[in-house]
């Protein structure tokens, strides 16, 4: 550490080893590496680890997560550590705010409104996610990923007929693209799971006109050929 300030495998380990019995001491080695590290994301980190290694600086935890979101707006999992932080105290409700601080400083990624609706099934309900995929569906159709998502909500509701439409739409939208046939192969499932084997079957062979090697669509294929004692 002498030689080298900001090491980060050096600096992680003494000052875990040094935070049990001086956790200033510690604090302010990790401090003076994070002031000479040219990237100072995995130190300031650090940093966070320790102080939640001591367990009564709840706030300045907090204070670090919140300013690592502002600096670093682009690096999304700062918001889901934080978000996983308030998880781990019990606070669900100060959850939500934080993943839409994270969508706000990067609408365009699909994965985080995803974890966001998943929050709300769990905290809200299916209803309440329903709604926001919704609403993300409408806002933003070229992002399919909503879509298949609100359909796979439908079809786990029980509710076939509108999982289906929705898996339609996406089809249609998507056409050979890979989310158009994995919406293909969900109505083909669907449609077999309902009885209605020729259907069903058609949209098989219509995906696999396309990709020969579809994994979703060749093992449907293969549950048809069971159904049939067609074993070879």
């Amino acid at each position: 550490v002498r030689k080298d300030p900001s090491n980060e495998q050096a600096l992680g380990l003494l000052a875990s080893v040094s935070a049990s019995t001086d956790l200033q001491g510690a604090l302010e080695l990790i401090d003076k590496g994070i002031a000479q590290a040219e990237d100072k994301r995995a130190l300031r980190l650090l940093r966070i680890q320790i102080l939640r290694q001591a367990g009564n600086r709840q706030a300045e935890v907090e204070t670090q997560y919140k300013a690592l979101m502002a600096d670093y707006p682009a690096e999304v999992e700062f918001g889901y550590q934080y978000a996983q932080f308030l998880a781990s105290e019990g606070r669900i409700n100060d959850i939500e705010p934080v993943l839409l601080q994270v969508i706000a400083n990067d609408p365009d990624n699909v994965e985080v409104r995803l974890a966001l609706v998943q929050f709300i099934a769990r905290s809200k309900g299916v209803a309440e996610a329903e709604k926001l995929l919704i609403e993300y569906s409408t806002a933003l159709p070229d992002k399919h990923a909503f879509r298949l998502a609100l359909a796979s909500l439908y079809q786990q509701s029980g509710k076939n007929n509108e999982a289906y439409q929705e898996y339609k739409t996406v089809a249609e939208r998507a056409g050979n693209e890979n989310e158009g046939l994995q919406a293909k192969s969900s109505m083909a499932a669907l449609r077999l799971s309902e009885g209605k084997e020729e259907e069903g079957e058609a949209l098989v062979e219509e995906i696999l006109a396309v990709d020969s090697v579809n994994a979703q669509a060749l093992i449907l294929r293969a549950a048809l050929y069971l159904q049939r004692n067609e074993y070879k």
